[in-house]
């Protein structure tokens, strides 16, 4: 037996699929495939399945993962994509698919692109007001723990935030952030959303994408 790592993509309508009925999805796709996947033991077997970093409904990704486990080990792994790929939904595709190289416990951040815009300011005034946001040395939200609601500041957490190119003729104001994720600290990207909102004094849109999943350094999750 050997246990495979598969990269895929969430996107389009797809994004809205809560992570529940993600799992049932690329479960039933496994079972159409005819993969020969290990299963586990005891009265209530089912395929083994275990994914990295669930992702919060509206977001898209570049770089979800999980892992499976062949039976078989001779199986050549890259015909995994074309296996898989005809039985999923418009909006999540196989990339690519390798032997895991670092254990889920490595993982410690992800790489974020906003692209905001908003009814109530321009995108030249959000622009200037988020310019000024990414400095504050303070950025203060209302964050659900186990104890309740608390007021945290996750300005020390992000360890990168920055704006990419932007013009008077532009649509959205896109920048990325590297935000904490992983067993140890998570940070959902929404938070950063509804801080600038409250910075702005304005209603934010925001089309959100998970870029990537790094690890302690910035290396990339493999």
């Amino acid at each position: 037996m050997k246990n495979v790592r598969v990269f895929f993509k969430k996107d389009f309508e797809c994004r809205y699929i809560s992570h529940l009925d993600l799992v049932r999805i690329i479960t039933r796709a496994i079972q159409r495939s005819e993969l020969n996947i290990w299963h586990t033991q005891g009265y209530n077997s089912r395929i083994y399945l275990t994914f990295s970093l669930p992702l919060s409904l509206g977001i898209r990704s570049d770089c979800e993962n999980f892992d499976i486990r062949l039976t078989d080990d001779a199986f050549d792994i890259s015909d995994i994509p074309d296996m898989l790929n005809p039985f999923l939904p418009h909006g999540v595709k196989i990339l690519s698919v390798s032997l895991p190289k670092y254990p889920y416990s490595q993982i410690d951040s992800a790489l974020y692109q906003f692209k905001i815009s908003s009814d109530d300011i321009s995108n030249l005034e959000l622009y200037s007001l988020l310019s000024r946001f990414i400095k504050k040395p303070e950025i203060l939200v209302e964050k659900k723990t186990k104890r309740g609601m608390r007021t945290i500041d996750i300005a020390p957490s992000i360890t990168e935030i920055k704006i990419e190119d932007f013009n008077d003729n532009d649509e959205d104001v896109v920048f990325s952030a590297n935000l904490p994720a992983g067993s140890a600290e998570n940070i959902n990207p929404f938070l950063l959303i509804n801080a600038i909102s409250d910075f702005c004094n304005a209603e934010i849109y925001a089309d959100i994408t998970r870029k990537n999943i790094m690890m302690q350094g910035g290396a990339k999750f493999e």
